[in-house]
């Protein structure tokens, strides 16, 4: 709306003045070299108009003129380009699609028109690995290396192709390299606490998820957990050699995890090692109510070493409280319960799961037999079926 005012007052502006100048014509004289030139003031301006509009054009005509060299020569860069981000992107979708063929033609394409972009040799990468061939791809990672905005993408390719070919040192090399210039980065700092937790460098696997948690790269719930698992890792490495260290590390990771099977196992046995049998309990029975694990069920009912099995009884009796229709607690009852001659409450215990038994019920069911009433027949039909049983659940762990 601004412009079309402006314009308009422009227009007028121009109108007024070509009516002062037409009122007002007066008379021009120009004498040179023997040409006399008589004309009005209106039309002198005109040919004055026109004659500069004539100049003007002929400048701009030999300006392109000259420039037309340059510009072909931008005008073929500009084509190249067009041609070899369209044979990156036909490149990377043929990959993705699975077609090798698109994929090797679009890879020639794209290094005969933008030989030195970095995405270039991402697709040559990428088109090799597709092909299989390792020794390619890791050439065009390296030449990626070089380029500031592809060295991460890089690191993270050299670092698959190692661990593809077994070679873990070159893999951690990458994966630290990677971590250093980029705290924040997961696959680096999940690759670098992996390897110095297999080289039991606790301390080292924590320096690292700190910085990533300083690079705000994981959020505060993940942190804990990470943390809790980790100082439960290294108590475990050390309770054996540095109990002290070891439950100091356990009672931290519990702090942070409650619920962390591990580290609410470990501290159990290093706590009822060291005596304090209500906080070691408090903290096993916390974890089994969350979580319902045979680790847990065994600490707990081993907290004091030299229990009679009455005693023992009495205390996992207390534990199955917490989750009392799991069958991890039916177990650990019956287990408890032959231990310490109590065949009644133990076959009570299996008998609801004796129609579809796993391993582990028909193994307690064979010792069950073989204890009450040595029965040996019995003991064995139960065992062999346990052979045919299906597997109890595995406890594993999931990476987090």
């Amino acid at each position: 709306m601004i412009r079309l005012v402006l314009l308009l007052l422009v227009l007028v502006a121009i109108a007024f003045g070509a009516s002062w100048i037409a009122d007002r014509p007066g008379e021009m004289v120009l004498v040179w070299q023997g040409w006399r030139v008589e004309t009005t003031i209106p039309v002198a301006l005109a040919a004055l108009a026109a004659f500069s509009a004539v100049l003007l054009l002929a400048w701009k005509a030999l300006s392109l003129l000259f420039a037309s060299p340059r510009l072909f020569v931008a005008f073929s860069r500009r084509r190249r380009r067009e041609k070899g981000w369209s044979a990156i992107s036909r490149g990377l979708t043929a990959i993705g699609a699975g077609d090798a063929a698109v994929a090797r033609k679009a890879r020639d394409d794209a290094a005969r028109y933008l030989p030195h972009e970095p995405l270039t040799h991402l697709l040559a990468a990428q088109s090799a690995q597709f092909d299989g061939k390792p020794e390619e791809a890791a050439q065009s990672f390296r030449i990626m290396l070089e380029s500031p905005d592809t060295r991460l993408l890089a690191l993270r390719g050299l670092y698959m192709e190692a661990r593809k070919s077994g070679d873990l040192g070159a893999a951690r090399t990458c994966a630290e390299e990677a971590a250093q210039q980029a705290p924040a980065l997961a696959w680096a700092a999940d690759a670098v606490i992996e390897a110095r937790c297999a080289d039991s460098d606790f301390p080292g696997a924590r320096a690292v998820l700190e910085r990533q948690m300083a690079a705000k790269g994981i959020d505060k719930r993940a942190h804990r957990r990470r943390r809790a698992i980790l100082l439960a890792a290294e108590a475990m490495a050390l309770e054996l050699t540095d109990p002290p260290v070891a439950r100091e590390r356990a009672l931290e990771a519990v702090r942070l995890a409650p619920t962390l099977v591990p580290a609410a196992t470990v501290a159990g046995r290093l706590l009822g090692n060291a005596g304090e049998l209500k906080k070691a309990a408090k903290i096993v029975a916390a974890a089994y109510e969350v979580t319902p694990h045979p680790d847990l069920a065994e600490v707990y009912t081993y907290l004091r070493p030299g229990d009679a099995a009455q005693d023992r009884l009495k205390r996992v009796r207390q534990l199955i409280l917490k989750a009392p229709t799991h069958p991890e607690s039916a177990i650990a009852l019956a287990h408890a319960a032959i231990d310490a001659g109590e065949f009644a409450e133990a076959r009570a215990m299996l008998q609801p799961f004796a129609l579809e038994p796993t391993q582990r019920i028909c193994l307690l069911m064979a010792e069950l037999e073989a204890s009450e009433h040595a029965d040996i027949g019995k003991a064995r039909e139960w065992a062999a079926r346990a052979v045919r049983a299906p597997r109890d659940p595995a406890w594993i762990a999931d990476g987090v």
